[in-house]
């Protein structure tokens, strides 16, 4: 004989007026009444002493009636005996408000609302009834992926309960309102226009305002319309705070006392429940984006981390800290037998704008360097890619040099903070010569400059970030400060580890780009 499946505990969600708690089913049979030996006790006169018992069964969980005095419902229905499926709602004869979910977390928040909502097909279900699931499980609304699947079901249900037969949602979430959602038989009954809802608004004529909620206002236009129109501009005449506008076209049902009080207590609900979603949804959106800048960054420091070339005469050694998750800083270098040519650059601006355009600068830069093409003719290049794609948009700074073996040293400066040289006695000059940055002037001419080092020389290029990062009383590292440690001869790390030091506790304003080349 086969042994009996594994007991599988599920959630058990209780639904009692002011108060909610969630069981574990972990244990059969678990049974409920208003016997205190219970392990769920439902003091209410209406439950009785035993009622209803949860039992698991082949696998699966069932509940089934003890012999109670008013018996049980499921989802609506009476039973005796039922096998349950996840969301299954089970009720209480008389118990309004009292309610047991069962396995709520399988469905998901937002799938076990609209799994209820849309259980309401049935003619039976009353008006209040409807309201009432919409209050129970509004909620558990927290994925915003279904945020479409909500505005569908709150305005099914708006035109349920007016007797509509089409209804259209509208947002305003940048200031102009935009189609959001329809539905009906004929979503395109309706004219809705600003002026159309400006006069609706302020004089009520022609249409019946059900209820007017913090992000939500309820309408029910004329059967008269014939055609429906978007709205070209935000409506001055409704509250800034209101973000959401249903329209319902007729015939719509009476305005009667009851009616209107459902309507009011569904736009009080729909109007969280719209900016639960909605923000949700900016969440998740947020999450995505920062997954990407995540991604991003990571390429963009795998770029400037790939080892840098080795030649017997100079040692080339980089470092970059963006002030953002990715930055507009980059450089690079490639060698070939009788040379090693770099490049640091520094785009305008901040984040993911000057990022891509780092990268397809570095990409551009790097294979004009392995072609060996002048640095001359490399910044005029970069110059007229900038401006014949951005239009002076952007631009950049840009150091390139190019060293041999025997120490002759070509540089094109094009806006860059000028770089150090370093002698071996300790010595610490500036290379002050200097062009225009590039993508700014078409015109723009660009010229080398040509210098021969010595062994132990080294030079020190920095971004404007480095020397203008400030610590948290508002100093900053400055140019005096780079060049004592070039002048004692720090390595690139121990100048790195500097600049972090003493900005710790300030959050960096630019971009930090170091790049350090030893003539031996």
């Amino acid at each position: 004989m086969p042994p009996a499946p594994a007991l599988i505990p599920v959630q058990l969600l209780l639904v009692m007026p002011g108060q909610e708690r969630l069981m574990v089913l972990d244990r059969s049979p678990f049974t409920m009444g208003r016997r205190n030996t219970h392990p769920l006790v439902l003091n209410l006169p209406e439950i009785s002493r035993d009622h209803a018992q949860l039992l698991h069964r082949d696998g699966a969980w069932e509940v089934s009636d003890m012999g109670s005095m008013n018996g049980i419902l499921v989802n609506g229905a009476l039973a005796n005996r039922h096998r349950l499926s996840p969301g299954d709602r089970i009720e209480f004869p008389d118990c309004g408000g009292v309610r047991l979910i069962f396995d709520p977390g399988a469905l998901g928040g937002g799938s076990l609302f609209l799994s209820h909502i849309h259980q309401l097909e049935d003619a039976a279900s009353s008006e209040f009834e409807r309201v009432r699931l919409l209050l129970d499980f509004s909620h558990e609304i927290r994925g915003a992926d279904i945020y479409e699947e909500v505005l569908h079901s709150l305005i099914e249900m708006a035109m349920r309960l007016t007797g509509s037969t089409s209804a259209l949602l509208w947002t305003r979430p940048d200031g102009s309102w935009q189609p959001a959602c329809a539905g009906g038989k004929d979503p395109g009954a309706a004219v809705v226009t600003t002026a159309h809802l400006e006069e609706c608004a302020r004089t009520r004529a022609g249409f019946v305002r059900w209820s007017l909620e913090p992000g939500l206002a309820l309408y029910a236009l004329p059967v008269r319309e014939t055609r429906l129109q978007a709205l070209s501009s935000s409506v001055t005449a409704l509250p800034a705070k209101v973000t959401n506008i249903l329209t319902l076209v007729g015939p719509a049902a009476p305005a009667t006392p009851p009616t209107a009080e459902l309507l009011y207590r569904l736009a009080g609900e729909a109007a969280q429940l719209l900016d639960r979603a909605q923000q949700v949804r900016r969440q998740q959106e947020a999450r995505v984006y920062e997954r990407e800048m995540a991604l991003a960054a990571e390429i963009q420091q795998a770029l400037m981390a790939s080892p840098m070339p080795r030649v017997p005469f100079a040692t080339v050694a980089g470092f970059s800290r963006a002030c953002q998750q990715i930055g507009g800083d980059f450089y690079d270098a490639v060698a070939g037998h009788d040379e090693i040519a770099w490049v640091l650059a520094d785009i305008s601006g901040k984040g993911a704008a000057a990022a891509l355009l780092a990268g397809s600068l570095q990409g551009l830069v790097h294979s004009q360097l392995l072609d060996r093409r002048p640095l001359t003719a490399i910044a005029s290049t970069v110059n007229q890619y900038l401006l014949q794609r951005l239009r002076g948009e952007k631009y950049a700074t840009m150091v390139l040099a190019r060293l041999a073996p025997n120490g002759q040293l070509e540089l094109v400066n094009c806006g860059h903070p000028p770089p150090l040289l370093a002698g071996s006695d300790g010595a610490v000059s500036e290379l002050t010569s200097c062009n225009l940055p590039v993508g700014l002037i078409a015109e723009a001419e660009y010229q080398a400059q040509h210098l021969r080092l010595t062994a132990g020389d080294r030079l020190l290029l920095s971004s404007d970030g480095v020397t203008e990062a400030a610590n948290a009383a508002g100093d900053m590292f400055g140019d005096q400060r780079l060049q004592a440690l070039a002048r004692t001869g720090a390595s690139l790390d121990d100048i790195a580890r500097a600049l972090l030091a003493f900005t710790t506790g300030n959050h960096l304003a630019d971009d930090c780009t170091l790049l350090s080349i030893a003539y031996r």
